[in-house]
C-alpha cells in the first residue's frame, strides 16, 4: 500500500495557516478552493486527526493542527533542501566538504573561512578534521578528506590544495 501522505497536502496545510482560511490559500495556490478542502481532508485522514474544527464558518486550526504546522514545516524544508543539494551534486558540487585543518593553522582564520563556506553552501554538511601535525595530509592520501589547509606564513594568504 502507497503512503497516503504527500508533500503537496503538507504545502496546502502551510499555506492555509499562512495565508489565514481555506479561500485566501486557494487564491494564493492558485486551485480551486474545493481541491484545497479536498487535500486537507485526505491529510486529516492520513493521518488519523482533524486539523481544523470546522463547526464555526471559518475553520480554525485544532490542537493537533498546531502542532502538526511545525512538523509539517520542518519536513518541507528537508525536502526543498534535499532537492537544492541533489540539483548542486548533478552540476557537480560535492555532496558534503571534507576538511583537513593542520594544528599550526590560525584557527580563526579556519573559522572565518568555514562560516563563509556554510553562508554560501547552507545545505552542503562539512567534517572538519584536526590532529597532529601529518594528520591532514594522511586524511587526504587516505581519501577521508578532499582538502587540507597547509602551513601558514603570517601576512600570506591561507593555501588549500584539492585532492586531484
Amino acid at each position: 500500500m502507497l503512503d497516503q501522505l504527500t508533500l503537496d497536502q503538507l504545502r496546502i496545510f502551510v499555506a492555509i495557516a499562512d495565508a489565514g482560511s481555506f479561500s485566501a490559500a486557494s487564491r494564493k495556490l492558485m486551485r480551486a478552493q474545493s481541491a484545497i478542502s479536498q487535500s486537507v481532508r485526505s491529510l486529516e485522514d492520513a493521518l488519523g486527526v482533524a486539523l481544523f474544527d470546522r463547526a464555526t464558518r471559518v475553520p480554525q486550526m485544532t490542537e493537533a493542527g498546531r502542532s502538526i504546522l511545525i512538523d509539517a514545516r520542518r519536513i518541507i524544508n528537508l525536502a526543498d533542501a534535499l532537492r537544492v543539494r541533489t540539483r548542486r551534486m548533478a552540476e557537480g558540487l560535492e555532496p558534503e566538504l571534507g576538511l583537513a585543518i593542520d594544528p599550526l593553522f590560525p584557527p580563526a582564520i579556519a573559522m572565518d573561512c568555514l562560516a563563509a563556506f556554510e553562508r554560501q553552501f547552507p545545505t552542503i554538511p562539512m567534517t572538519v578534521l584536526t590532529e597532529s601535525i601529518g594528520g591532514p595530509e594522511r586524511h587526504l592520501r587516505s581519501g577521508r578528506c578532499r582538502w587540507r589547509s597547509m602551513r601558514w606564513r603570517p601576512r600570506a594568504r591561507p593555501i588549500c590544495t584539492p585532492i586531484s
